[in-house]
């Protein structure tokens, strides 16, 4: 064979991002495993992408280079082979990217597509809007991320505050060698328990390991819109593929707000602000 398929998360990636008229619904494949994924895209390489790369011409890669998108153009190799491959009965274009190994075998390592068509993909229109959206959200998870481990530093830093010198006090009212004065006994003794009771009370220990599980968690969703936005530079998913990854991360967000422990006043306040001066 000429060209043979690319590795396979690629084409785990391409099968859940592509075109509705090669994959199928896409309701269907986000909920998919890597294995099914990668058996949609091996089905529509047989049924349709192999034989169309292998007829399609060898174009100048400056030529293939302006019908991509500013972040596709960011994986374009200019070293590597490109060719325009046209799926006239689907309605669809693309530009193929071929590396070629030490046997002379051609390797597919992208696939872009470049036509929109009526009922297919989504228009720049919408790609752009949630493009913006997920930036949006990716600053704000970075923001509350921020602001969590800042919060879980502070409760760590009282943590110690009170804990510390309540051990050492406790060691000292107990260890006679240590102390030789009695009468100061009782009143190391009332301040070992009013620094324990105040440990308990506000729980410096155990706020502090919520508050930097919610900083993760919201650095989760951070990567996880990151690799998103990835996908998105080098696929075309359509209008409802695209809706539906913006509900997905939102439902994402609102989720990790719910399950997050609530900062103090002044830093949700600085937080608020910070997102403010990002918005346009």
């Amino acid at each position: 064979m000429l060209i043979e398929p690319i590795d396979a998360k690629l084409k785990a990636r391409l099968a859940l991002y592509g075109s509705t008229k090669l994959y199928g619904d896409f309701d269907k494949r986000r909920n998919m495993e890597q294995a099914g994924l990668i058996q949609l895209f091996d089905a529509a390489w047989e049924h349709a992408l192999k034989d169309a790369i292998n007829e399609a011409k060898v174009c100048d890669s400056k030529d293939a280079f302006r019908k991509l998108t500013d972040k596709e153009r960011s994986f374009f190799d200019f070293e590597q082979e490109h060719r325009e491959v046209h799926l006239l009965k689907d309605g669809l274009d693309f530009v193929a990217q071929l590396r070629r190994d030490s046997n002379g075998t051609l390797i597919l390592t992208q696939l872009w597509q470049t036509h929109l068509a009526p009922n297919g993909n989504g228009s720049g229109q919408m790609r752009a809007k949630i493009i913006e959206g997920l930036d949006e959200r990716k600053k704000a998870a970075k923001v509350w991320s921020e602001a969590y481990y800042k919060a879980s530093l502070t409760s760590k830093r009282w943590y110690y505050i009170f804990g510390v010198p309540a051990a050492v006090m406790a060691i000292a009212a107990g260890s006679s060698s240590i102390l030789k004065i009695e009468i100061a006994l009782p009143y190391l003794s009332i301040c070992v328990a009013a620094l324990s009771a105040l440990q308990t009370f506000f729980n410096f220990g155990g706020q502090s390991e919520k508050l930097q599980a919610a900083g993760a968690g919201w650095g989760g969703v951070a990567r996880k819109i990151e690799q998103e936005e990835n996908s998105l530079a080098i696929l075309e998913p359509d209008d409802k593929a695209l809706v539906s990854i913006l509900d997905e991360i939102t439902d994402l967000m609102n989720k990790q707000e719910n399950s997050s422990s609530p900062l103090g006043i002044k830093l949700y306040a600085q937080s608020k602000e910070r997102l403010s001066a990002n918005s346009p």
